[in-house]
């Protein structure tokens, strides 16, 4: 039986609308509105005449268009898309990325590998009476770089005499990826999330967003870095893409997170996501979605903390404290150094491209676009209000971090998914602007019985996808010029040593130093790497390609503070040494006393002009080589040139005839001089860049067969000892 015919014919009704009303989803439509919604599916933005104009629209009043099914069927369709896209970027970046600062290697990595395998190297920071580091970061990481360690020391048995070289070398760094791993899915998610946010909003600008977040060589380092600011980076993202939706709850909940268990000054980014809550939800509820989860957060933060270090701490105090309100002694963030204003905008140039660009000029952009006179009249401009609210975390956070004269680049991780968020809701409004333009001058000139001029919008949609594959070229040249460049420091610890196992035994055929037990060690047999300026390229011990490796520092020209290994047997995290420090003053006590007889490799950079003249043969034939072994109280050099052992010996016999008296003028020499003759082979080398004599351009951005032609390279190096005595 058929039901009585509606006002309107069947036949008259729209297609969308008939479809929605026989699934039940849209039974009645306002007729202006109806109209409006089908405009904007249409794309066409300019009122058909005077009275489309009439209801008010073009004041700036939002449509809101019902939420169906389809529309959250769309939203999952577009989170999976960008899901797969996003974590084929973040798993290459969990394999190839660098460490990129020397905080994530001794402040985070060292401190996991001393939680996962029992040593490591502890920073001043992680003293008990300093506490700024917070060990409810580091063990929530252990959960997965621990169990990993025992299936790698279990299923595939590393320091194993009888594994393979290359099968030992993998196990040992295979924790080290599995943190890696989960860093790269976890921001995979995040970032997937604010692009299908930022889509259901915008759609051109969700496509935008996920071209750099997924292309960009800034997200490539950040993504898969072991710091708090790129984990607090990650809690943002997750706020930003939950504010779209207003689900203000769960917004402020991940803004806590941030500054609690990541990063403190990371509430800079949270401001205006806090801003809108109280904006929409008001002050008082906006403060119980705040307290409640901060509550938490503190209470184990302060009990992880405490457990670690063995008093009570609460290192995000700590930390605010030195950073905020340094002593009088003069300490404080700016002992590590100053950098200018522009050194941010200078990074992020080389990071994003022209996404910097981009995201600079989104609130005037957005502002035009979402004005009566510049924007569309299909209810579509306060989108462009409500975008701002994504990329203003990477405006504040610019500005404060910019006025600082203690400047890092890892500070701005946190706001680097805003940045990109950003620049796709600058090509969104460009694109409506380019719209609203060209739907304007059709009706002028249908009106005027001229013919509608065209071009505009296929102009500004071909600009948004040579935005996307510039995005792409940008962030790959970046990327290669970074792994071509700096990626020797990293194999020279895992491939450039020899692999030996607990018992002293080599698994390495290559391998042709001695072993030496160290008194008072746990291990014996232990192998030293020794390391001078080069220290800040250290990976982390996860890179050492046996269990019996330990680093140590030279007496080079680095005369600040360095980390000294954790003391297990003194309480590990809950005890810190005399001889660190606030005030970035080295000690003696944390270089090696005697570099000949302690190091059994040493890990150094040599420039292209130092190279030639170092080479010499030695007794056996081979290419020897002098490293580089710190410096004594004139500045020389501790060991003297390369000798044999039987040169030595002579030394010693012709000392030892001198018994029925001394010389006065010709004393005998020293036993310690006699003691560092040795000598010493390279075991592995590698070119490395040497920016300073090579091009900026050049070495910033990746160009094959250019690149290489222009850019100077030295080498980097590990000599292993020949003898020791």
């Amino acid at each position: 039986r058929a039901l009585p015919a509606a006002p309107e014919s069947r036949a008259a009704s729209p297609a969308p609308v008939r479809r929605a009303r026989r699934l039940g989803v849209l039974s009645r439509v306002p007729s202006r509105a109806m109209a409006s919604t089908l405009r904007r599916r249409r794309g066409a933005d300019g009122p058909n005449d005077a009275a489309d104009d009439s209801d008010g629209k073009a004041g700036g009043g939002r449509v809101r268009v019902p939420t169906t099914s389809a529309t959250t069927r769309g939203s999952g369709k577009t989170f999976k898309r960008a899901f797969f896209v996003l974590l084929l970027a973040r798993l290459a970046s969990a394999a190839l990325n660098l460490v990129h600062d020397c905080d994530e290697t001794y402040n985070f990595w060292e401190p996991l590998h001393y939680l996962t395998h029992g040593h490591g190297l502890q920073t001043w920071e992680h003293a008990p009476r300093f506490g700024l580091r917070s060990y409810a970061y580091l063990g929530a990481h252990a959960l997965i770089a621990k169990p990993a360690a025992w299936f790698v020391r279990n299923a595939v048995a590393a320091d194993a005499a009888h594994v393979d070289a290359a099968v030992s070398r993998v196990a040992r760094v295979a924790p080290f990826y599995a943190v890696r791993l989960f860093l790269a899915v976890a921001s995979a998610l995040a970032d997937a999330f604010l692009t299908s946010s930022v889509a259901e909003t915008h759609p051109l600008a969700g496509s935008v967003t996920l071209a750099s977040l997924a292309w960009s060589a800034g997200c490539f380092v950040s993504s898969t870095s072991f710091l708090p600011s790129a984990f607090a980076g990650v809690c943002v993202t997750c706020a930003l893409a939950h504010t779209l939706k207003q689900q203000h709850r769960a917004a402020c909940a991940y803004c806590v997170a941030a500054v609690v268990w990541g990063w403190p000054f990371a509430g800079v980014a949270a401001i205006p996501v806090g801003l809108d809550c109280v904006r929409r939800r008001g002050f008082y509820q906006t403060a119980a979605f705040i307290v409640k989860p901060l509550v938490i957060t503190v209470s184990v933060s302060i009990a992880v903390d405490t457990y670690f270090y063995g008093a009570w701490t609460c290192s995000v105090l700590n930390l605010l404290r030195y950073n905020v309100f340094p002593d009088e002694k003069g300490g404080g963030a700016n002992l590590y150094g100053v950098e200018p204003a522009t050194f941010y905008l200078k990074n992020l140039a080389l990071n994003f491209a022209h996404g910097l660009v981009l995201a600079l000029l989104a609130v005037p952009l957005g502002l035009i676009a979402g004005s009566k006179r510049y924007g569309r009249v299909d209810g579509s401009r306060e989108t462009h209000l409500l975008l701002m609210t994504t990329h203003a975390p990477f405006l504040c956070s610019l500005l404060l971090f910019s006025a600082l004269e203690h400047k890092e680049e890892r500070f701005m991780y946190v706001a680097y998914s805003s940045l990109c968020a950003g620049s796709g809701a600058a090509v969104g409004a460009f694109f409506d602007i380019c719209v609203a333009k060209s739907a304007r001058s059709r009706v002028a000139a249908k009106r005027a019985g001229r013919k509608p001029p065209g071009g505009l919008v296929l102009l500004a949609a071909t600009g948004a996808g040579a935005a996307c594959l510039l995005t792409a070229a940008m962030g790959a040249s970046r990327v290669a010029a970074l792994l071509t460049g700096y990626g020797a420091p990293a194999r020279a610890y895992a491939l450039g040593l020899p692999v030996r196992s607990i018992d002293g035994g080599s698994i390495d055929a290559s391998a042709s130093t001695g072993t030496e037990t160290r008194r008072g060690s746990d291990v014996e047999n232990v192998q030293n790497v020794c390391v001078g300026d080069e220290w800040h390229r250290f990976p982390s011990s996860f890179f050492l390609p046996s269990h019996s490796y330990r680093l140590k520092f030279l007496d080079a020209s680095f005369d600040g503070a360095l980390p000294v290994p954790f003391e297990a047997e003194r309480g590990g995290t809950s005890f810190g040494s005399i001889f660190l420090n606030d005030e970035n003053r080295g000690e003696r006590e944390q270089r090696v006393a005697d570099a000949a007889r302690e190091c059994d490799y040493v890990v150094e950079y040599v420039a292209p002009d130092e190279d030639e003249p170092e080479k010499n043969k030695n007794a056996f034939g081979a290419v020897a080589s002098r490293p580089y072994l710190g410096k004594n109280s004139d500045g020389r050099l501790s060991v003297t040139d390369a000798k044999t052992i039987a040169e030595s010996e002579k030394e010693e016999k012709e000392d030892a005839s001198s018994e029925e008296g001394v010389d006065e003028l010709d004393p005998p020499r020293l036993r310690s001089e006699r003691e560092t003759s040795v000598s010493w082979r390279i075991l592995w080398e590698a070119p490395f860049l040497d920016a300073a004599r090579s091009p900026a351009l050049s070495r910033a951005f990746f160009v094959p067969g250019w690149s290489s032609k222009r850019n100077v390279y030295g080498t980097y190096r590990v000599y292993g000892k020949e003898s020791s005595l």
